[in-house]
């Protein structure tokens, strides 16, 4: 069984499929966005594929219709990794409505964030809902009766209640980011960085994180340090060549 999904992203997304039993496969991105490209995608296809695991980036959505044509012409899952897209809307549609099933985190970092670990799955299938749901609970469909090898993924009471507070905000909250990255863009538009393109679509932009590339990073990274701006990278290392997902032949991946 093999899982395409993209090589710049957080390495849970690809252990996922791995704890899954699968075989984590990477498409390039597109260099505009860096998210899963569409052509990329279908050139990856092969008959064991299964699913294609797209994740909306930095809070940009991926092309969702044409990811969710090419999976339909060929009989695919779609499973979003929305965990850097609370909230985001393309086309009418929120993140993590486009596909079989989206799984979203609640890291304290995320647009919806918790006090501590979290995250939610999320799907119009009630038979898969009521498998995650044994599966989050150390696989026990009744009192400490384990039908299947789960885990314990609970979502605490305490953590929940703080996050229903906080999603009645959220539209809010990505607005104000939205503001923010285009004053950041404005003021920036004269120095020699490298920006993200920006979507007709502002709403299918949440602005997780503002990105920027330069040449000459590491030297910008500790000149910001020294005026007191932390800065981080995302990602230092691709998927592709960490050592626990180069067991598999890959596809070319010259973008990323």
């Amino acid at each position: 069984m093999k899982i395409i999904t993209s090589p710049l992203t957080a390495g849970y997304t690809a252990l996922a499929i791995v704890n899954a039993g699968g075989i984590p496969v990477f498409a390039d991105i597109d260099p505009q966005t860096f998210t899963l490209h569409p052509n990329a995608l279908e050139k990856a296809i092969t008959p064991r594929t299964r699913a294609v695991m797209p994740v909306h980036l930095y809070g940009r959505m991926c092309d969702m219709p044409a990811i969710c044509e090419i999976a339909s012409q060929y009989n695919l899952m779609v499973i979003e990794d929305a965990s850097q897209a609370h909230g985001a809307i393309l086309g009418g549609k929120r993140a993590g409505s486009f596909g079989d099933a989206a799984a979203f985190s609640f890291y304290p970092t995320k647009n919806l964030g918790g006090l501590g670990d979290g995250g939610a799955v999320v799907s119009n299938n009630p038979e898969l809902i009521d498998s995650v749901k044994i599966l989050r609970q150390g696989g026990h469909a009744a009192a400490m009766q384990s039908d299947k090898a789960g885990l314990n993924s609970r979502l605490d009471e305490i953590q929940a209640a703080i996050l229903r507070v906080k999603l009645r905000r959220l539209d809010e909250w990505n607005e104000r980011r939205r503001q923010f990255a285009t004053l950041y863009n404005q003021l920036l538009s004269d120095a020699s960085l490298k920006t993200f393109s920006v979507p007709d679509n502002l709403d299918s932009h949440v602005f997780h994180l503002y990105v920027v590339r330069h040449e000459k990073r590491e030297i910008l990274r500790r000149f910001l340090l020294s005026r007191g701006i932390e800065t981080l990278i995302h990602y230092p290392f691709l998927l592709h060549r960490q050592t626990l997902f180069r067991r598999t032949e890959q596809p070319s991946l010259p973008v990323a």
